[in-house]
């Protein structure tokens, strides 16, 4: 898989995960509706300042666009962590940390229970 693909399949996981139309996900990452288009095609060539920038919107480590792909089993692990981004947020500010320490807590139980 190469860094298109792998930034195809990002991009195509948090569409989902967040449940955007292509409009709102791009102007989420500050691209065109055009050029995400192209990305989630795997047509497209980004510029670097183009990956950065949609890294920084995602709040990933850059590397993880170009290198190393998403492997299947982290591809498991990324998209359920984004549905969880996505709940978080529906969560008042004042309230999220205490959200956070119980949703903490009962991952704990749940490795227990094993």
């Amino acid at each position: 898989m190469d860094y298109r693909q792998n930034l195809a399949e990002v991009l195509r996981a948090v569409k989902e995960a967040e449940n955007l139309s292509l409009t709102k996900l791009a102007k989420k990452l500050e691209i065109s509706r055009s050029q995400l288009v192209e990305f989630l095609k795997e047509n497209g060539n980004p510029r670097m300042d183009t990956f950065l920038l949609i890294a920084k919107k995602l709040k990933i480590d850059p590397a993880k666009l170009l290198a190393p792909p998403i492997q299947t089993k982290e591809h498991q692990v990324l998209e359920p962590m984004l549905h969880v981004r996505a709940l978080i947020r529906l969560v008042a500010p004042r309230n999220r940390r205490a959200f956070l320490d119980h949703f903490t807590q009962m991952v704990l139980l749940m490795e227990n229970d094993r």
